[in-house]
């Protein structure tokens, strides 16, 4: 965005966010079945089979603020990196 000689907005992504997004998924159901049977265990049962699940969530970069005067001199951007992330929602069916 442009306004008044201010430049804000700047922000960041990956041009195929989709095998990230896939990645950060699987990771989300493997952490979600671990803590479930961790859970189950704990209360001297164990986990039966998936009834649902739900994707509440894939956390997409954010943008970085910025604010400079347009005729300043170009800002150097260091490296760094993205974070692209999942939440999921599981349950299953406990055997006692």
């Amino acid at each position: 965005n442009q306004v008044g000689g201010w430049s804000s907005g700047v922000r960041f992504d990956v041009s195929d966010p989709a095998p990230y997004e896939a990645q950060a998924r699987k990771a989300a159901v493997q952490n979600a079945m671990a803590k479930a049977k961790e859970l189950a265990e704990a209360a001297g049962a164990t986990l039966g089979p998936i009834k649902e699940i739900r994707e509440s969530g894939t956390a997409r970069p954010r943008g970085i603020a910025m604010s400079r005067a347009a005729t300043a001199e170009a800002v150097p951007v260091a490296a760094g990196e993205l974070l692209i992330g999942s939440q999921v929602e599981m349950v299953f069916e406990l055997n006692q």
